[in-house]
């Protein structure tokens, strides 16, 4: 099987870490949730996997129990564009590495956040000085924010690594003429959260989430992971099937599909 770049989304404990944890050894995982890894680690002790955590000022403020963050977050950027950097130079590193099979970026959804708020306080550190700090950036501004996602996802298949990233769900919204003017409103669907054209760069996308099944005493029920293909660039017979959440799953629905087609 070829180096493959995978996006794994699901609410939160759908196991998207875990299925990202079973793809080939050695492998380096990119904490940036913080905490992520060590639900599943013990599913994988002994196994060739390295985890560090890539935290954000935001992120350990609310660990410590911070109040009024998110107020303060809005007005100055503090620490991120460094985070950024921090990542963007071990990301090279682990290219590098000619031994390193699976760079796992847990998840990719923070991974977004952190690329383009580090882009808007680097905007804000070239203000002149006395001038209130932008709070966003413009429509046209996220042309380089897209263009550094972009070269990730790249360079994964460049140097032939296998690249595995975890993302959470977000709400659709439309929007509609109202008594009120034209308003938003939640459409009921789910998408992937982070960065928009993930979707059309990677090779496939996951989605896990649990199923009930019944035990044998038919009685009660439990819940276990369980995933479909929801897009392929390998192999249209993939969408829609369901697989096991693990890379084994993913590489015998690719062989199945392959011989069927």
């Amino acid at each position: 099987m070829k180096k493959l770049v995978v996006a794994v989304w699901g609410a939160e404990k759908t196991c998207k870490t875990t299925m990202a944890l079973t793809f080939p050894k050695p492998m380096y995982h990119f904490d940036l949730d913080v905490g992520g890894f060590e639900r599943a680690r013990d599913r994988f002790e002994g196994q060739d996997i390295v985890s560090e955590s890539f935290a954000t000022p935001l992120q350990v403020e609310r660990l410590m129990g911070k109040v009024n963050v998110t107020t303060r977050a809005s007005r100055r950027i503090v620490g991120v564009r460094e985070v950024w950097q921090e990542f963007l130079v071990k990301y090279v590193e682990l290219l590098k590495d000619e031994k390193l099979e699976t760079i796992v970026i847990d998840s990719a959804t923070q991974l977004w956040t952190i690329c383009h708020q580090g882009f808007l306080q680097e905007r804000q550190e070239n203000q002149k000085p006395g001038t209130p700090p932008r709070e966003s950036l413009l429509p046209i501004e996220y042309g380089e924010p897209n263009a550094r996602m972009r070269s990730i996802l790249y360079a994964a298949r460049s140097y032939k690594k296998n690249l595995v990233l975890t993302h959470y769900p977000r709400d659709v919204y439309a929007q509609k003429v109202t008594a009120k003017g034209i308003e938003d409103y939640k459409t009921g669907g789910i998408e992937i959260d982070g960065f928009r054209q993930t979707s059309a760069l990677v090779d496939v996308v996951v989605s896990t989430y649990l199923s009930e099944v019944s035990l044998p005493d038919q009685k009660n029920k439990v819940k276990v992971p369980a995933a479909n293909v929801t897009l392929s660039g390998i192999g249209l017979g993939m969408i829609g099937k369901g697989l096991e959440p693990t890379y084994d799953g993913l590489v015998r629905l690719y062989e199945e599909c392959k011989k069927a087609s």
